[in-house]
Formats: C-alpha cells, structure tokens, sequence
C-alpha cells in the first residue's frame, strides 16, 4: 500500500493536528494517531490493491 500526502493542505479529519480523541468504556479520554492521514496531520490519499 503507497500513501499519496498533499503537503499543503490539513487532514479533514483530525484538522491538521494527526491526533484524535478516543474515549474508553468508563469515559476516560487518550489520544490516538488518527487514521485517515496516519498521524502526519497532512491530507492524504491511501493507494492500494483494487478490493
């Protein structure tokens, strides 16, 4: 799998920051890397083998 980051635009996701909020079954908050950039915080398009 090849990630395609665009360097000048922010992850729609996380708003730029590569990190989001998780929160657990007693409500205790911890940050995560946020998926859809991979925690870069940059927009990016992930490339893979067609399903």
């Amino acid at each position: 799998m090849q990630d395609l980051v665009d360097t000048s635009d922010f992850c729609r996701e996380c708003g730029g920051t590569g990190r989001l909020t998780d929160y657990d079954d007693r409500n205790r908050a911890r940050l995560v890397a946020c998926d859809m950039c991979r925690g870069t915080g940059h927009r990016t398009v992930l490339v893979g083998p067609k399903p």
